[in-house]
């Protein structure tokens, strides 16, 4: 009798039918519990019914169930996507095996196996992890460097999933690898909408898994935000919309436990039930090898105004220490800000990647440059570009026709320590315009290159730049128009004059100073534009306003007295920059060397200023260092990849131009590389090819570098000539 007891209560254990069988390691397997109660609706991981799994080597770990409902989709006549579920929903479990062998699945507390899988070898990559021997950069679990080349595909439209079909192949073959997506309230919603708290959205998350299977299969990574802003925002945006906190299900109205957005931070009932969250995110994502990054928020500084920013701080600990124990495979942890530098956060131990996100930064390749070795020289932390556009408010490809803007933060990241490229934002457009070129060429250049190993560091360049100081006005040198356009931010901490010497130190206008022009209410980021030329008779200023707040007035001063003052009301009476007034105003400015020209704001509130153009500059005698350049690169004790900008085109000066000039007789100096002889291979970005070899010597550690005629900018590859390769560029010697 006892041994009959003993035998039923065998065959009612739960067991393990494999949906999708095991194979090889580095490949998730799937299993659907049999003889277990259906999902209910009340848990989402199941309660009691836990496994663990005993691996080739005997070390053993948790593995949750999770409900899982199938869906198949299909369009309506509006070539809508509609999903309709397929049978029941079931209890499943994910795996995936790290090394072939043999794996041993158990009720939590038995040591009966109920289900066994034998895997064979496979690949063993997936899984990245910042370098442990050097931080900046990813490595996969084979130890592979991993450089973070992507997009933002954040959500799909109507079309649902089936957008992913078109643009994921498509990014795949021109060489992206890793991309980001949102759960948000229309699309891959997990618990964003009424009703959904504890029982999470299984549309949204059978759509989330189909994306991911098909980015595992085309080897491309995804960085997944679990939240974004919007849906603590208790306002509307400046689109008018964003404002879903009225729709969170977290929210009291909706029968959940914060009576305003601030106490999901600091709620122990919103802590618990975000916990559960992550519990079933864990259970049914965390296998999947491809799975590169949990980013807890989308910009959450956008909400500081409503939120208290310590309870922020602590959450993110909290959180990203829990995620940590419970995740098997040890996924990176992060969360992003809209630029903001908040170093308490990034001080968190559980986040493993600082991600920023900036929209319409002035000489976007040298910034980026500087921000990546900044921040990590702060943080130890590798860091993404999370978003970036030359404008928040749309594509504004009338700002960058030519896409120069783009390709700056795309080389720029590539080849300064990111962790990654800048990772586009209106990913839709960039997909309708086949911008994906952009990308290929880089694939072409960086292949085999073994950038992002741990031995690879930013490199010192020396470069001539555009001189602070304005040098002498040349005898022989026409007068030019120079116009400029302040950054696109709130304000830029820089109060000395700009020099305008010639068409090259409009980039360093451009990222000096504000587009805002801060009057009397804002002391605390009201900086004037100082400007100083050689001016020829005739000469004038013209300024492009956008936008104004309240009791904004606009005053130019040259060598200290008033050539232009102008009272700019409030018309639209609102606080937006939207071309409410779209007016250049002019004034003249007196003739002679040295002028010092000031743009000042005594009003109220601020002046929006897209751009200001100096007509009749003559331009100051050129240096002997070659022209005006930016370069960037990263490398290795042999090896090095730079990036040289033309700082004619640094954008958005020379954005529109449609036919560059030529840059000729630039020169670099690399200060990193190894005694020895070297050949340069020079790369064209635009079309993508190696057009032109030379050689290079390194000697007590400095490599002077002569630069090939080039137009807008070119990236050169360097190897020590036993380790070079032939591919057929035209050879200069």
């Amino acid at each position: 009798m006892v041994a009959l007891l003993t035998a039923l209560a065998a065959s009612a254990q739960p067991a393990i039918e494999w949906v999708e069988p095991p194979s090889k390691a580095g490949v998730p397997f799937v299993g659907r519990l049999v003889r277990t109660a259906p999902p209910d609706g009340s848990s989402q991981v199941h309660p009691t019914v836990r496994f663990t799994v005993k691996d080739p080597k005997g070390r053993s770990w948790p593995v949750l169930p999770f409900v899982y409902q199938e869906f198949r989709r299909s369009a309506d006549n509006d070539d809508k996507e509609v999903l309709e579920p397929v049978g029941e929903p079931q209890w499943r479990l994910r795996f995936t095996p790290l090394e072939p062998g043999s794996y041993s699945f158990a009720v939590e507390g038995s040591t009966q196996p109920v289900a066994v899988a034998r895997v064979a070898k496979g690949a063993s990559g997936g899984f990245l992890q910042p370098n442990p021997r050097n931080p900046r950069w990813l490595q996969d679990g084979s130890g592979k460097p991993f450089l973070a080349v992507g997009w933002n595909l954040c959500w799909h439209g109507a079309r649902g999933t089936r957008d992913y079909d078109d643009w994921l192949p498509r990014l795949a073959e021109a060489g992206v690898n890793f991309v980001r997506i949102w759960s948000c309230p229309w699309a891959f919603s997990v618990e964003c909408n009424p009703g959904t708290l504890g029982k999470y959205d299984q549309r949204g998350l059978w759509a989330l898994e189909r994306v991911l299977a098909q980015a595992n299969r085309l080897g491309i990574h995804v960085m997944l935000c679990l939240d974004y802003h919007g849906v603590l925002n208790i306002e509307k945006d400046y689109w008018g919309s964003n404002d879903f906190w009225t729709q969170n299900p977290y929210n009291r109205a909706n029968g959940g436990p914060c009576a305003e957005p601030k106490e999901f931070f600091s709620s122990p009932e919103a802590k618990s039930a975000y916990r559960d969250r992550l519990r079933y995110l864990v259970a049914r994502f965390s296998a999947f090898p491809n799975l590169a990054v949990w980013e807890f928020w989308n910009e959450i500084d956008n909400n500081l105004r409503w939120l208290d920013a310590a309870a922020v701080v602590a959450w993110h600990a909290e959180m990203g220490s829990f995620l940590r124990s419970i995740d098997p495979y040890g996924h990176i942890v992060s969360t992003s800000t809209s630029w903001s530098p908040w170093p308490d956060l990034w001080r968190v131990p559980a986040i493993g990647l600082q991600q920023v996100h900036s929209y319409g930064q002035s000489s976007p390749g040298t910034a980026f440059a500087r921000l990546s070795r900044d921040r990590f020289e702060l943080h130890r932390k590798p860091l993404l570009i999370g978003e970036y556009g030359v404008d928040f408010r749309g594509p504004s490809e009338e700002k960058d026709p030519h896409r120069r803007g783009l390709r700056q933060a795309v080389w720029g990241t590539a080849l300064s320590g990111c962790a990654g490229t800048a990772k586009p934002w209106w990913w839709e457009t960039l997909h309708a315009r086949n911008a994906y070129g952009l990308w290929s060429s880089l694939k072409t250049f960086l292949t085999n290159s073994g950038v992002a190993s741990a031995e690879w560091n930013p490199l010192t360049i020396e470069h001539a730049g555009e001189s602070p100081k304005l040098g002498p006005a040349s005898p022989s040198a026409r007068p030019i128009s120079i116009r400029f356009f302040p950054a696109d931010q709130w304000s830029v901490d820089r109060g000395e004059t700009v020099a305008l010497g010639g068409a090259s130190s409009a980039a360093i206008a451009s990222r000096s100073f504000s587009r805002f022009l801060h009057g009397t209410s804002k002391a605390e980021v009201r900086h004037p534009i100082r400007l100083q030329a050689h001016l020829a008779e005739g000469a004038q200023i013209a300024i492009h306003v956008d936008s104004v707040s309240n009791g904004a007035v606009l005053v130019v001063k040259a060598h200290g007295s008033q050539v232009l003052r102008r009272e700019l009301p409030n018309k639209d009476g609102a606080w937006l920059v939207n071309k409410e007034y779209d007016e250049t105003f002019r004034a003249p400015l007196p003739a002679g060397d040295s002028v010092l020209i000031e743009l000042e704001n005594p009003g109220d509130d601020w002046v929006n200023i897209e751009w200001i153009e100096l007509s009749g500059v003559r331009p100051a005698e050129a240096g002997p260092e070659g022209p005006p350049i930016f370069a960037t690169g990263v490398g290795a004790a042999d090896r090095a990849l730079v990036w040289i900008l033309d700082q004619r085109y640094d954008w958005p000066s020379g954005a529109t131009e449609p036919s560059p000039s030529p840059c000729v007789g630039a020169k670099v100096t690399l200060r990193n590389l190894k005694d020895g002889g070297y050949e340069a291979r020079w790369f064209d970005t635009k079309r993508g090819a190696f057009f032109a070899s030379t050689k290079a010597e390194s000697k007590g550690g400095r490599m002077e570098l002569a630069v090939p005629e080039f137009r807008e900018d070119v990236a050169v590859r360097i190897e020590r000539r036993s380790r070079s390769s032939n591919t057929g560029g035209r050879t200069n010697r």
